[in-house]
């Protein structure tokens, strides 16, 4: 959370400054680069706390600490929604256009860049939390966690269900509210699919079946939400394009046989 706060306070006070002639030329570039590469690293930290355990490291018989302990329900759904919330969402990355448009490479590096490409800049830090989520490992944790606590607190643990269905309610939020997709949420569902159709046709090694049969239970759900989205007359072209897209690459995967190595 901090350093979701620390990269959005740094994009506002370098949006707010005006550059001074002595400044390097590229100095506003690489103030904005630097943001996003600490978001990758939270993105990272933050989403091994989904499905996590707690390890120690004592010799046998010295203490009464178990080597495996869940994280805590409570902390694993917050991590959970710090995603969905925090770096699924645009808001965290919305940036004046004057600004973009200041944003000149230094001339005199042999490698210079063209305009910073914001939309694969964003999109980098989402796939680092999408590849923790949807991986093997954390589904066979998830499933596994109730094997580690009594019954009664079995009740309160978040479940493989939970985590898959935040994150598809998420990522296609606009499906139930009928509104226009930007561009960034485009690319982010359009990875969310890849993944859940990779997912669907050849499978993850490692992947547990149950993960399996629940991946293809929502995917089933969210090809009939598309169908209502893609015949909304009011969306855009590039909103109602981008639904038709992902309703036929999601169908065709669930009609498919599973490709198995």
């Amino acid at each position: 959370k901090k350093r979701l706060q620390l990269s959005r306070e740094l994009w506002q006070r370098v949006q707010e400054r005006a550059p001074l002639a002595t400044d390097p030329v590229a100095r506003q570039r690489r103030v904005l680069l630097s943001g996003f590469r600490q978001l990758n690293r939270a993105a990272e930290l933050v989403g091994k706390y989904v499905g996590g355990m707690h390890t120690v490291r004592d010799l046998p018989g010295t203490t009464g600490r178990a080597a495996y302990t869940p994280v805590e329900p409570a902390k694993q759904r917050e991590a959970l929604q710090f995603l969905a919330k925090g770096l699924f969402n645009t808001d965290s990355f919305r940036f004046k256009p004057q600004f973009l448009a200041s944003l000149a490479p230094d001339y005199n590096e042999w490698e210079r860049g063209g305009p910073v490409n914001i939309p694969a800049a964003v999109l980098q830090v989402q796939t680092s939390a999408l590849d923790r989520l949807l991986s093997p490992g954390t589904a066979s944790r998830l499933l596994d966690l109730p094997l580690y606590v009594d019954a009664a607190q079995s009740r309160d643990l978040i479940s493989l269900p939970e985590v898959y269905g935040t994150l598809q309610d998420t990522i296609w939020s606009e499906l139930k509210t009928n509104s226009d997709i930007d561009r960034l949420r485009r690319n982010l569902q359009r990875e969310h699919l890849r993944r859940v159709q990779a997912l669907l046709i050849r499978g993850y090694p490692g992947l547990p079946p149950d993960a399996l049969s629940l991946a293809r239970l929502h995917a089933t759900e969210l090809q009939a939400q598309l169908k209502r989205a893609s015949a909304n007359p009011r969306l855009s072209i590039e909103s109602r394009a981008h639904l038709q897209d992902s309703l036929a690459l999601l169908t065709e995967a669930l009609r498919a046989s599973m490709q198995r190595s």
